[in-house]
């Protein structure tokens, strides 16, 4: 057996009994070659399976940490809903328009954006790609030049442009599934903590989404509670959260509202959902009387 298949059995045993406990703090992988005498490549390797597992994640700037193993839900998860088959028109522009535009200015803490932070996409590496292709090419004209004859416009059409020629370059040869990965984690992370956040603060009999992927959770208030008054009151506090109309066609989901986990946590957000959740309890309280 490996060297880094012993360290990787040592490890998930430990996690498994319950000698390293979820949240605990790993030795770096420096540390852990010191006190084990083991290079750097094994350490590495061993904490990569552990990763590849769900026992252990990476924080930036902080190192690894043991994972919880089991979630036990503190309610029932919302139930997946059964749409009619027929469709229905559906005006909510405005609504959309006020949150998209508050969101774009910077003036509300963006937990009712429907996009995942912009800040998760590689920019950066994208960029290198397309200058490192502008520099090979020096004008767009040599592109034209390894055409076949025919019709200019066609020609145009087909040809790709250094964005195009920048992101497949990036998507083959630039660890683009590496990125995905770390992307995976984050968002896991932080729907973690979304979810601990909104089951500490929120009425205690509030239903919550079970997120497996993308950047939204679903959170279930009393049935009698409209998330449109808390969307309005959000609003003028300078936060946004996805509201039970932008949604459906019918009242149905009236009690429903959508908070975005994607952007990093920060005193902020914790403060707005904090507020949000006293909000929603208060509302509760009023509307049992």
């Amino acid at each position: 057996m490996k060297l880094s298949e012993r360290l990787f059995d040592e490890l998930e045993r430990a996690i498994r009994n319950g000698v390293l406990r979820a949240g605990e703090h790993l030795p770096s992988i420096r540390e852990a070659c010191r006190t084990r005498q083991l290079s750097v490549t094994t350490v590495s390797r061993a904490s990569l399976q552990l990763e590849s597992r769900d026992l252990i994640e990476s924080q930036p700037q902080s190192g690894y940490f043991v994972r919880a193993l089991h979630v036990e839900p503190s309610s029932d998860p919302i139930a997946v809903s059964q749409p009619p088959d027929t469709s229905t028109d559906v005006d909510t522009s405005r609504l959309l328009l006020t949150t998209i535009n508050s969101i774009r200015t910077g003036s509300a803490v963006p937990l009712g954006s429907p996009y995942p932070d912009p800040t998760l996409l590689p920019w950066q590496r994208v960029h290198q790609q397309i200058s490192a292709f502008a520099r090979r090419l020096r004008d767009a004209r040599a592109v034209l030049d390894d055409q076949p004859p025919g019709h200019p416009e066609l020609i145009r059409l087909s040809t790709p442009t250094l964005p195009q020629l920048g992101v497949a370059e990036y998507l083959k040869n630039d660890g683009f599934k590496h990125h995905l990965r770390r992307v995976r984690q984050t968002l896991a992370q932080q729907a973690r903590i979304m979810i601990s956040m909104a089951r500490r603060f929120f009425p205690e009999h509030s239903r919550l989404s079970r997120p497996e992927g993308g950047c939204v959770l679903w959170v279930e208030l009393a049935p009698h509670v409209g998330t449109m008054a808390l969307y309005r009151e959000a609003l003028e506090r300078g936060w946004s959260i996805g509201a039970d109309r932008m949604f459906s066609t019918s009242n149905t989901y009236g009690h429903f509202m959508r908070l975005n986990y994607s952007y990093p946590w920060s005193p902020e957000i914790e403060a707005a959902v904090i507020e949000l959740g006293r909000i929603a309890a208060a509302m509760t309280v009023r509307s049992a009387r």
